[in-house]
């Protein structure tokens, strides 16, 4: 399904996600905590964080983020962050998608990182605006329910994990782990073929105006890093076919690892790509640009440009 969570680091760098966890959404969690860091002056415990803004290391309106500091000692050691597609947000349509959309006021209610809990204690003000929004208030509180009760859990989890075996041991294995991925994605770097390769696509409109959306696709490659970038990318669509720059970051980083499927599921990783995308393009999308079709449209196809590109330099590994 659409959910997913992760754990990262005090300074929010991406220790694991979840065995079950949506690649996609998994990777925009980690964009997200990185891009956005009000959770810093976070000090009390059980202080839950929510937002669907798009703009801010999001993707589309119907995808509910939640972050929440753990502390161990008096200090943060950890920060637990989780996703879910919640069925309507508002807007004019049902569901998220309106195609004739032109801006996201028209999709639904967006909303800024705010607090939803403190203390493990909901805000009932801000869980009511929510679910008055919603065409299904009653179905959004209990998914947004589950999200709060699926942080708790597994703070309780990290908690028992510190108390277990001692910050020091938890810090040291953790290190290992980035260690051990750095080394890692450096071996799967040497098994891709040096050189550029190229993908082009495109979407045939945008919802509203008919015109192509025209998707250009250049990977360039080496012992280092890997260079993705879109110059060429067709410009800021009317309708709903824009994807913010943080949900293409992240079909980026889904598409290496489709390719390298072994590779540990840390942060570090990303660190070996770097992702450039032009200016007021369709993959660029900032307030007020419509994103309906960010999640379900352009980002399966920004994955699977990228997917195509690297094969070339990696043969048969995109296969199957």
């Amino acid at each position: 399904g659409e959910c997913a969570a992760i754990v990262c680091g005090p300074g929010g760098e991406t220790w694991t996600q979840g065995s079950s966890s949506n690649p996609f959404q998994s990777a925009l969690l980690s964009l997200w905590i990185s891009a956005w860091r009000d959770w810093e002056a976070t000090e009390e415990p059980g202080t839950i964080w929510v937002s669907n803004d798009p703009y801010v290391g999001g993707s589309s309106l119907c995808d509910m983020r939640m972050a929440v500091p753990i502390f161990f000692g008096g200090e943060r050691v950890a920060v637990l962050a989780c996703s879910g597609h919640v069925g309507d947000v508002g807007g004019r349509t049902a569901g998220g998608i309106s195609p004739g959309a032109t801006d996201v006021q028209q999709e639904g209610i967006r909303v800024c990182p705010t607090i939803l809990s403190k203390n493990w204690t909901l805000d009932f003000r801000v869980l009511n605006m929510l679910a008055g929004n919603s065409r299904f208030p009653d179905e959004l509180r209990g998914d947004l329910q589950a999200q709060v009760d699926g942080l708790r859990a597994g703070t309780a989890r990290v908690m028992g994990l510190f108390e277990r075996y001692g910050r020091s041991v938890a810090t040291a294995c953790e290190a290992e782990v980035m260690r051990h991925t750095r080394e890692a994605t450096r071996g799967a770097l040497t098994e891709i073929k040096k050189g550029s390769y190229e993908c082009r696509d495109r979407l045939d409109g945008d919802g509203v105006v008919a015109r192509q959306l025209h998707l250009r696709t250049r990977v360039t490659t080496s012992r280092e890093k890997i260079e993705i970038g879109f110059h060429g990318t067709g410009a800021s669509a009317t309708g709903p076919m824009n994807a913010p720059g943080g949900a293409v970051k992240a079909a980026c980083l889904v598409a290496f690892r489709h390719l390298f499927p072994d590779l540990p599921t840390h942060g570090a990783v990303a660190e070996y790509l770097e992702v450039g995308i032009p200016e007021k393009s369709f993959l660029d999308a900032h307030f007020p640009r419509a994103v309906g079709g960010s999640t379900a449209e352009v980002v399966p196809r920004v994955v699977a440009a990228c997917v195509e590109a690297l094969s070339q330099g990696v043969h048969g590994r995109a296969m199957g």
